[in-house]
């Protein structure tokens, strides 16, 4: 994906100048979803931009692109259209006068948005053959989150402090299984395969989410050279929806300075877990709350709702009552 240049792109008395010069080049304006361009010479307006149609060919530095005030933080999300036609290119969004933006779109729909601050690359999205994948980085380059899902069923999700050391991992049960392959092409990601998460270094304070979370995993986590040490200083974890069981209690009752252990949604399992670390561990703060089944709750009468009778009991009534009324007057 072309990167395109930090420099401030300014609009003056209805003349355009990048770096304090006089802009020659073209302009691409989005406003709803729609893109226009003009050509600009010496930083006036020439003439409207009409080439049969746009492609990633045409994206140079003499090309820039940007969202007008009016489009909303969302506007990347929405099909663009040029010239009747589907969109295709590099659009680049300028915030005071720097470059915060730059999305990649295929026929209409974005592919690629990278968020820059200044020469830093903080934020990126990618749609394409490999599912939804998010990136972001703190301000000293190291990752802080990771985001990838290939459908409702496959997902997972992490985060990470400051120093790299891994705070959040939602994880579904069969996501290494699933993306296989595929997921050597995901373009940061913190590991490829479910042996490689044994290269995270938990954090202090760690939450584990998800089917995949098991004991073999937790086992990789905590449990490998590298991050022996680092493991045992782990002081809270929190465990949802996961697959524990009793299996992990030396491997929970090995972590040092563990104080806090919250389980939630934990099964029957689960619980003999938490009871046996309290037993071992009497100096944790062990919190567990049961999984709740699905319960069907029967439909009940509203008996504050005024009675109400049908049209015709009122109607035959009343032609009774003016029967029994004829009959009597004829006595």
């Amino acid at each position: 994906m072309p990167r395109v240049l930090s420099t401030a792109l300014t609009f003056v008395d209805n003349i355009y100048y990048l770096d304090n010069e006089l802009f020659s080049g073209t302009v691409f304006d989005i406003a709803h979803g729609v893109v226009s361009a003009n050509n600009y010479i010496n930083g006036k307006y020439d003439s409207p931009y009409q080439p049969d149609y746009f492609s990633n060919t045409d994206v140079g530095l003499q090309i820039v692109a940007f969202a007008s005030s009016g489009d909303d933080e969302n506007s990347q999300y929405l099909p663009l259209i040029y010239q009747g036609k589907a969109f295709t290119g590099i659009v680049y969004h300028f915030w005071n006068n720097q470059c915060d933006c730059e999305v990649a779109y295929l026929e209409g729909e974005w592919r690629i948005a990278a968020h820059w601050s200044g020469d830093l690359l903080y934020s990126l999205e990618i749609d394409g053959e490999h599912g939804y994948e998010e990136y972001g980085w703190h301000t000293n380059k190291l990752l802080e989150k990771f985001n990838h899902t290939l459908d409702p069923d496959n997902s997972c999700s992490s985060n990470f402090d400051v120093d790299g050391n891994i705070c959040y991992l939602q994880l579904s049960e069969n996501y290494f299984e699933c993306i296989g392959e595929r997921l050597q092409s995901c373009r940061y990601s913190p590991f490829k395969s479910r042996a490689e998460l044994s290269s995270l270094q938990p954090a202090k304070v760690l939450v584990l989410s998800g089917a995949g979370i098991g004991d073999d995993l937790l086992h990789n986590l905590f449990c490998h050279s590298t991050s022996v040490n680092l493991a045992k200083k782990c002081g809270e974890l929190t465990f949802k929806d996961t697959l524990l069981s009793l299996k992990s209690l030396d491997l929970l009752c090995a972590i040092t300075d563990l104080k806090k252990v919250k389980i939630e949604n934990a099964t029957d399992s689960q619980h003999t877990l938490a009871q046996a670390l309290i037993a071992a561990r009497p100096d944790i703060e062990v919190r567990y709350e049961s999984r709740q089944p699905e319960q069907v709750v029967p439909a009940i009468a509203d008996t504050k709702r005024p009675l109400t009778i049908p049209l015709y009991y009122v109607v035959n009534a009343f032609i009774l009552v003016l029967l029994l009324i004829a009959v009597f007057t004829n006595r």
